[in-house]
């Protein structure tokens, strides 16, 4: 990239939208030929992004990109990603409390449901949304956006600032613009704290197949009466703060490893 956090920045997002519309063409594609073009996108992104550099030696394009293995991946899932997937509940649900009573109304752009909706549509649509959009974002939003502001602005900075971008990406109305920033600050004080993007792509592709697959359920109207309970806002707002604190749990964990393993005689 180009080696300047302005420069990362202002490149940043145009190519992280280039990459993603990219997969977009499935959209006029049988189902049988859009399935695979979203795969063929996604597999040239990792060629260019690690493949490539890493059969090169390729060091400085893979940290750019903040790409190293999950380091004790089982804890990763086994308390970072239901403390992730809690939180996003929990903040989703109150953002809706906020929206009203039309906020369970379905927000998707009409093209890709009717996709999904003809045979292995599905399909597609699955790859497009819950693989190729998440690695395309992590990589940009908190692999070398993020990454970038952090070292020249430090972490308090950086993870909301690449937060909001990829927010303002999603094109949603107030106050659903909360949703994708409270996600994005969910995932890259993820990335931060595992020093991978990998940490954070995870949690981006189960978040999105979950609501895929929860999108697909028969109409959501039976939860409308739900929308504006008091004790309903109490629940959401205890399971975010149960998510947030087990997310702490998690960085302590893995901090106190890293100083563990730091501190080991050679």
């Amino acid at each position: 990239m180009t080696g300047t956090w302005y420069g990362n920045l202002l490149l940043g997002t145009p190519l992280a939208v280039v990459w993603l519309l990219a997969g977009f063409p499935m959209l006029f594609m049988p189902p049988a030929v859009g399935a695979p073009w979203v795969l063929a996108v996604t597999a040239l992104f990792l060629w260019l992004h690690v493949w490539r550099p890493r059969r090169r030696g390729g060091r400085h394009t893979l940290a750019t990109f903040r790409v190293r293995p999950i380091a004790r991946p089982q804890r990763l899932l086994t308390t970072a990603l239901p403390s992730v997937v809690l939180a996003g509940a929990g903040v989703s649900w109150l953002v809706a409390l906020w929206a009203g009573p039309d906020a369970f109304q379905s927000r998707e752009w009409d093209p890709i449901a009717e996709y999904a909706a003809t045979p292995l549509g599905w399909v597609g649509v699955a790859l497009l949304v819950a693989v190729q959009g998440p690695i395309i974002e992590e990589f940009y939003f908190r692999g070398l956006i993020q990454r970038s502001l952090e070292r020249r602005f430090g972490a308090a900075v950086a993870i909301p600032a690449a937060a909001a971008l990829f927010a303002i990406l999603h094109f949603h109305d107030w106050p659903w613009t909360l949703q994708p920033f409270a996600l994005g600050m969910l995932w890259g004080y993820a990335a931060r704290v595992a020093r991978t993007v990998w940490a954070s792509t995870v949690m981006h592709a189960t978040w999105n197949g979950l609501s895929l697959a929860l999108g697909s359920l028969p109409s959501t109207r039976s939860v409308e009466p739900w929308v504006d309970s008091p004790a309903v806002a109490a629940l959401m707002t205890a399971l975010t703060i149960g998510g947030v604190l087990g997310l702490r749990a998690w960085r302590r964990g893995v901090e106190a490893e890293r100083d563990d393993r730091n501190s080991a005689p050679p």
